[in-house]
């Protein structure tokens, strides 16, 4: 049987993941939306989005990664890059790919809101960077993760919310629609086990309660 190629494309942040496959002529196979993908914040994790994701757009087309007469070619713009030891983990992960190339999140961002090119970008998803691509040379400014940095994002937002809730439970805090949002949702799963993800997505409570106030 004649091989062939097949690409795939991994844009992983902090809250969720965007995977796309192309055949070599550029014809979409599918694209799915999957768990999150931060390697600081977890190497296995991050595989696992990408797995789970990656079977269920091949499982449509008749097609599996352990298929010997396809080579399989991937993309990643992954969180969490910035950290040297959790890129060497995840490279040291066995896998299927016949190439693999990785870089930030952002870069990738970067290079598509250009058509491949140089330019600037801000990114405010579940946290917040800055990303230039100037002469061939990359810079950043903030980016450096939740909860330490990227004030502004979904998930700096939402430890805000919960912080004003927590502080209208004490009595040192006016009561409003947001904080007893943010109270129904931690009265069915308790905020010291909530992750990055959860708290961005307090992001659409916090909307929500904006809207009605």
């Amino acid at each position: 049987m004649k091989s062939r190629d097949i690409f795939i494309g991994i844009d992983g942040g902090g809250s969720k993941s965007k995977i796309r496959v192309e055949d070599a002529e550029g014809h979409l196979l599918g694209q799915v939306v999957s768990g999150p993908a931060n390697i600081r914040l977890s190497v296995e994790g991050a595989w696992h989005s990408i797995h789970t994701a990656l079977d269920e757009v091949l499982l449509q087309q008749g097609l599996s990664l352990n298929d010997q007469n396809i080579r399989f070619h991937v993309g990643l713009g992954l969180a969490g890059c910035e950290v040297p030891e959790a890129v060497r983990a995840f490279l040291q992960t066995p896998h299927s790919f016949t190439t693999l190339q990785l870089d930030t999140d952002a870069h990738i961002a970067c290079l598509g809101a250009h058509q491949g090119g140089e330019g600037v970008i801000i990114i405010v998803g579940t946290g917040v960077i800055g990303y230039q691509i100037e002469s061939g040379k990359s810079t950043s400014a903030s980016g450096w993760g939740f909860p330490h940095d990227d004030e502004g994002g979904g998930a700096w937002l939402g430890l805000e919310a919960a912080r004003v809730t927590f502080q209208w439970l004490d009595h040192r805090a006016e009561k409003s629609p947001l904080v007893e949002d943010i109270f129904s949702f931690f009265q069915s799963r308790y905020p010291s086990i909530c992750d990055v993800g959860e708290f961005s997505q307090f992001n659409r409570i916090c909307t929500v309660s904006t809207d009605r106030d």
